[in-house]
């Protein structure tokens, strides 16, 4: 993607614009299709066409990502994050929240139909017909009326040249600093946060409760979300981790003695009260990291391979987020959840000594100390 694509449509827009044609394709397809297939339990083309969909998005994804860097100044960079983590959370609420009660006849009789019916508001083949129409609007839109600047910067022009460059994660000691960072920063905290909702559900604290809780705070990591990018904009992005880090360590055991402490008869209510609060903090520091990684990424990005170089750091970024929790998933198979939790209290505040000091010295590094691109010779 860094390499190949038509110079008539741009570099970006030639795998944006193809990419999300045929997703539009298939939402049709699904519209009229997808009932049968499920009534029939048919799982292989369902399957087929959920892989599909899934490389679609990704491969538009990257190409967004790196149309981000070039489409916005350097000094608006930061907002490429907050775009991307609200867009998230919007896709996710549309998915899910909305979606779900929408689809449910017993949701809506009890909340919209004045008659009992026997259809709901929005079945699957709507779902679909309304996804299919508007990305297909958009993707009008973007083909014929947001033109692509050309790339200022050298271009590479093999594929073997690009995969050469990713290389640099290793051998550039930045990114070296910046990779084990990324990948290791979850690993004393996420004992707590991987296992407290499990830990609490099966203490009888009710599973509706608990989700109508997450749902009801969504404007909170889009609110936190904003906050953050403007501190992106003043490339605070560090300090903000730093802090975020600390703050969340504190939610963290605040919220070990909350569920060790939960009993349904005893204290029920103030659980309920404690739980939104901690529920809070997770979602404003996760927004914190989440915003400040990808702000911090577009900012420190070489232009030449943009699209390479954010997706890679993004896949680490998500790996250093979920190995560590499926790690503790599996060691809950052996240990008891109250001794993770005392070695997550110990060994997080020993982390953040060496956690805090890698972050000041990225902080003062520039885009060219994490340049990867190949000098032509």
């Amino acid at each position: 993607m860094d390499t190949y694509y038509s110079k008539t449509l741009g570099k970006r827009k030639t795998y944006i614009i193809p990419m999300q044609y045929l997703f539009s394709v298939i939402c049709f397809f699904l519209a009229f299709n997808i009932t049968e297939e499920v009534k029939e339990l048919n799982v292989t083309p369902v399957l087929l066409l959920g892989f599909v969909s899934n490389t679609i998005m990704a491969i538009q994804d990257i190409a967004v990502d790196g149309w981000a860097i070039t489409i916005l100044s350097q000094e608006n960079v930061a907002y490429g994050a907050l775009a991307q983590s609200i867009g998230l959370m919007l896709g996710g609420i549309l998915a899910f929240n909305v979606f779900i009660p929408l689809s449910s006849v017993s949701f809506c009789n009890q909340y919209f139909f004045s008659t009992p019916q026997d259809t709901p508001v929005m079945a699957l083949e709507g779902f679909w017909i309304w996804t299919g129409i508007i990305t297909l609007i958009i993707t009008v839109y973007v083909h014929f009326f947001q033109k692509e600047k050309a790339s200022s910067t050298e271009e590479i022009t093999s594929v073997i040249e690009v995969i050469k460059t990713l290389k640099a994660f290793v051998k550039n000691v930045n990114l070296r600093q910046l990779v084990l960072v990324t990948i290791t920063s979850s690993l004393t905290t996420a004992p707590i946060y991987a296992l407290a909702d499990t830990k609490l559900l099966q203490n009888g604290f009710p599973k509706e409760v608990l989700t109508n809780i997450t749902t009801g705070l969504i404007p909170v990591q889009i609110f936190g979300s904003i906050f953050v990018s403007k501190l992106g904009k003043r490339k605070m992005e560090m300090k903000v981790k730093t802090w975020a880090y600390a703050i969340a360590f504190f939610n963290y055991v605040f919220l070990f003695w909350v569920v060790l402490n939960f009993d349904m008869e005893t204290n029920y209510t103030s659980t309920v009260v404690y739980i939104i609060l901690c529920y809070i903090v997770t979602m404003l520091t996760f927004c914190c990291h989440f915003v400040s990684n990808t702000s911090y990424a577009n900012r420190i990005c070489d232009e030449t391979i943009s699209g390479t170089f954010l997706t890679t750091l993004a896949a680490l970024s998500n790996l250093g987020y979920l190995w560590p929790r499926s790690l503790s998933l599996y060691v809950n198979e052996y240990v008891s959840w109250e001794y993770m939790g005392i070695y997550a209290i110990i060994a997080t505040p020993i982390y953040f000594a060496w956690y805090q000091k890698q972050l000041r010295e990225l902080d003062k590094k520039s885009r060219e100390d994490f340049s990867v691109a190949m000098k032509s010779e």
